[in-house]
């Protein structure tokens, strides 16, 4: 699919280029959502912040005193130097159903997905998978979207007490145990690209369930102090359409380098007592899931919590 070309403003100072008119444009993305929905959108767009503008060596300098992670022995500024040609709008890694991909798709933008339960190359913790998701990244356009889902086994309660992520170790775990450990390796990878985007003018967000322990450790928490990202959460439930009763009530939480991502906020309004259950309890307090979709249910989105996510960034104003 070929990406867009013209000028789309948000808030006067960020430009995504598309070949829409105008009012083809609005009528592309409101066909997605309700009227109130689109309404909400733009109530928030006209406040955003830009995105904060730092010239090219006081990015390398900044990068140069923080701790930001090294992924297999690179550094960030090693991959800023390196020659690209920036041709994606859209870059969804551990995609899972891709939603936020497939709404970039359908606004004619050009997109690229990544994971492994798609194709086996793209395990993101080997070398050439690393390779695989890093070249994507720096493909991707100024002003474009970089969005991440690391998987959080590792890092939420249902595992906690064989993980062992607390303060003292700074939510590090037990590097011995194998989830922890890719865990571990995955976040590092996640945190070197938050960083990468930024240095490279991309918008970038990154979500895990609320209760993760992801944004508290390593490199992560370095790129949330550090870039000052922005948090949001939303429940899942609210924008799912299954009847009362068997919605699951999962939230996540957010952080992106611009203030777009506040729209993507929505709370759980359903009624007490009426979600389908995530987790079962065993003997002794253990939980676990229920259902394989349940440890799934992380990324595996409707469209429209993807559509949420992008179009922010697209909306014309």
């Amino acid at each position: 699919m070929t990406a867009a070309r013209g000028s789309v403003s948000l808030h006067g100072c960020m430009h995504v280029q598309t070949n829409l008119s105008s009012e083809r444009f609005r009528s592309t993305v409101c066909s997605h959502f309700s009227q109130a929905t689109t309404s909400r959108f733009l109530g928030v767009l006209v406040h955003v912040a830009a995105m904060k503008r730092f010239e090219a060596n006081e990015k390398f300098h900044f990068l140069g005193l923080i701790e930001a992670p090294k992924v297999f022995g690179l550094t960030v500024c090693d991959v800023l130097k390196w020659p690209v040609e920036r041709d994606l709008d859209v870059v969804e890694l551990w995609a899972g159903k891709g939603s936020v991909a497939k709404a970039g798709d359908a606004l004619n933008l050009k997109v690229a997905e990544f994971d492994i339960l798609s194709k086996p190359e793209e395990n993101i913790t080997s070398v050439s998978g690393f390779r695989l998701a890093l070249d994507l990244v720096l493909r991707l356009r100024r002003l474009g979207l970089l969005h991440m889902a690391p998987v959080c086994s590792s890092f939420g309660f249902m595992n906690s007490s064989r993980c062992q992520r607390d303060e003292d170790n700074r939510f590090a775990g037990d590097w011995s145990y194998e989830k922890v450990h890719v865990g571990n390796v995955m976040a590092d990878i996640a945190a070197f690209f938050l960083f990468v985007g930024w240095a490279r003018d991309v918008h970038c967000s990154m979500e895990n369930p609320i209760g993760s322990t992801i944004f508290k450790y390593g490199g992560v928490k370095v790129a949330v102090d550090k870039l000052e990202l922005v948090e949001a959460l939303a429940y899942r439930c609210a924008y799912d359409d299954a009847p009362m009763g068997e919605r699951y009530l999962k939230g996540f939480k957010f952080f992106a380098t611009g203030a777009w991502i506040v729209a993507i906020r929505k709370p759980c309004k359903c009624k007490p007592k009426c979600h389908h259950p995530t987790v079962t309890k065993l003997d002794l307090g253990a939980v676990r899931g229920i259902e394989l979709i349940c440890l799934l249910v992380d990324f595996l989105y409707e469209l429209a919590f993807g559509s949420a996510a992008i179009l922010p960034l697209y909306m014309v104003m």
